[in-house]
């Protein structure tokens, strides 16, 4: 993952790339740093599909990454409710 700033004020932009979601090419997420400090990036992969990985820095000891996959509102059923539902969840500690 490589962040960096956008061209507009406070935006954000992060090539993020792993062996299995973004095959076969990394991708770009667009995001920004809300007053909470955490960074929330994302991207539509497809049909209103979307990627979305927020990265929690707020804790001096720990950083905490979730990844969401969100989904639209005419794809949800009974068992999937419409909107975001995290598919992988990281804690590293900082030293």
């Amino acid at each position: 993952m490589i962040i960096g700033r956008a061209d507009e004020e406070g935006s954000l932009v992060t090539l993020w790339g792993d062996s299995w979601h973004q095959k076969p090419a990394p991708r770009i997420l667009y995001g920004s740093q809300p007053a909470d400090q955490n960074l929330e990036f994302e991207a539509d992969y497809g049909g209103g599909w979307r990627w979305r990985i927020i990265l929690d820095a707020t804790d001096e000891e720990q950083l905490r990454m979730e990844m969401q996959n969100v989904i639209p509102a005419e794809y949800a059923t009974a068992e999937k409710a419409a909107g975001p539902y995290p598919v992988m969840i990281m804690q590293t500690r900082r030293s």
